[in-house]
């Protein structure tokens, strides 16, 4: 019992230290997006892969020793938690499990948060380099369809409105 508990820490710290990883990873990545570095971007989303990659070989080494542990508590698997863990340990053990719990939550709350802002981050360059080529380039003329009013392809190229690049001076 005593080995199952001590593994189950070592893997949470495990997972801890790659989700700290991670967080590194994408605070430099928005660093990159923010100076529009891609082959940074690049070689930051490899790194990323990699992490993940270790991170679910890891999941599935917890979800083994959970399943030892739910046997030893006398609980499904499907319902025994960390928490379910801290409750039924107690001295070291419990205080070991409760640390690498609120660790590991913070680093994944703060992860979660800088993703989204990561997304809103790439959206709004996505947006700001389509205005750009629409502008210089014009965009396609949305009542210029491709099919005509039967439904068949139409035999016209698409109008595209006169962009900065080919408008007259």
């Amino acid at each position: 019992m005593q080995n199952a508990l001590d593994n189950m820490i070592t893997l949470l710290s495990e997972q801890n230290r790659i989700q700290k990883e991670l967080l590194g990873l994408s605070y430099e990545k928005r660093r990159a997006v923010l100076n529009n570095q891609t082959d940074l971007i690049n070689r930051v989303v490899q790194k990323e892969f990699m992490f993940l990659t270790a991170a679910q070989a890891l999941e599935k080494k917890r979800e083994q020793a959970l399943s030892v542990l739910s046997k030893h508590f006398g609980i499904p698997e499907s319902e025994i938690t960390v928490t379910v863990i801290i409750e039924r340990t107690s001295g070291e053990l419990q205080r070991k499990f409760t640390a690498v719990q609120k660790e590991l939550s913070a680093v994944i709350k703060t992860q979660a948060e800088l993703n989204r802002l990561n997304q809103d981050l790439l959206k709004t360059q996505l947006e700001y380099t389509d205005m750009m080529l629409n502008l210089l380039v014009g965009p396609e003329d949305p009542l210029n369809n491709f099919y005509d009013d039967n439904g068949k392809m139409s035999e016209q190229t698409p109008r595209k409105k006169a962009g900065l690049i080919d408008r007259q001076v």
